[in-house]
């Protein structure tokens, strides 16, 4: 199963993937397997051979210990043991197994179980709730997560803009700076006017792309300069952000 699975992109979507262990994700991909195979019961008890087996199997098993993560004793990151023991705690639940974090993801409403013809079944839930929704965050948690939710919402259309000035040119220094208007953008990139001021508005978000126009306000045939440093591209900007959870 790729992580591009629909249902995956989902769990991904909804910033799972910053709140609970990176075990989380193989293991709502087994759950998104065992709907897609029709399997009941245990997904330690899956067919030999199935994909819901695979999965369970690189784990190690439903029994053997959650992991925290790559080095996980590195202060520089992310704490996953005390990010997996606050959720844990909001539940009542202590993470020590791979079967306790499905668990946990059952009570954080992002899997279920069914019953079919007398048997349990692990489905995913859709649509799948948010981590603000689920866990308790701080305010500067939650407000990490709209931000990274709204980027997210408009990372396409900010990358087409970006494609416009030619990133992949052999220059590290220096400016490049073009005229739009919002709709001619939205002619060039096919996309509505909303979207195109919501794209821009993301990409100024980095430091590297800057106008003096007020895009929140700019009538959409008004012209406006956008310009791109490519030092602080070089520097700040990347195609895909994961995200962490901010330090306490």
């Amino acid at each position: 199963m790729s992580l591009l699975d629909p249902a995956t992109s989902d769990y991904f979507r909804a910033g799972w993937g910053r709140w609970l262990l990176p075990d989380s994700v193989f293991l709502y991909m087994a759950v998104v397997a065992a709907a897609n195979e029709g399997v009941v019961g245990d997904l330690s008890q899956a067919p030999i051979g199935s994909t819901t087996s695979q999965l369970i199997e690189s784990l190690g098993g439903l029994e053997s210990k959650a992991l925290e993560g790559p080095d996980a004793a590195d202060p520089d990151e992310t704490p996953w043991r005390t990010i997996i023991d606050r959720a844990g705690a909001r539940y009542g639940i202590e993470i020590q197994t791979r079967r306790d974090l499905l668990g946990l993801m059952r009570r954080v409403g992002v899997v279920s179980v069914e019953e079919i013809n007398g048997e349990m079944a692990w489905r995913p839930v859709s649509p799948v709730p948010l981590p603000s929704e689920r866990l308790d965050l701080t305010n500067e948690e939650r407000a990490h997560e709209d931000r990274i939710r709204w980027g997210d919402l408009h990372k396409e259309t900010a990358q087409d803009i970006i494609r416009i000035f030619d990133p992949d040119a052999d220059r590290t220094t220096g400016c490049t700076t073009f005229q739009f208007t919002l709709s001619s953008l939205g002619d060039r990139l096919g996309k509505p006017v909303e979207s195109v001021r919501e794209g821009l508005l993301s990409l100024l978000e980095e430091g590297d792309f800057n106008t003096a126009a007020d895009l929140e306000r700019l009538d959409v045939d008004e012209p406006f300069d956008l310009a791109v440093d490519w030092r602080a591209f070089a520097e700040n900007r990347i195609s895909i952000v994961a995200g962490s959870p901010p330090e306490d």
